[in-house]
């Protein structure tokens, strides 16, 4: 059996904030760059690519970071 401490709480939720702020800066970020005329067909694509997995990972760690915090405030034990 394992023990967690109560840091590990804090370190999930600054991961998560973090993930929003990731999530917020892709928002303004990718808009900008498919401007860009350097931009064109296969960038495009990878572009697309990657920001899709970043995405993905941001609110996987947006949504550990949220059960964790209704675990610890009780509402999912």
């Amino acid at each position: 059996m394992t023990t967690k401490s109560p840091c590990s709480n804090v370190w999930v939720y600054l991961a998560g904030v973090v993930a929003g702020v990731v999530l917020l800066g892709l928002f303004f970020l990718v808009p900008f760059l498919l401007a860009l005329p350097a931009v064109t067909g296969i960038w495009t694509v990878l572009l697309i690519i990657v920001v899709v997995l970043v995405v993905i990972l941001a609110l996987a760690v947006i949504v550990s970071a949220l059960l964790r915090l209704l675990r610890a405030l009780s509402f999912l034990s």
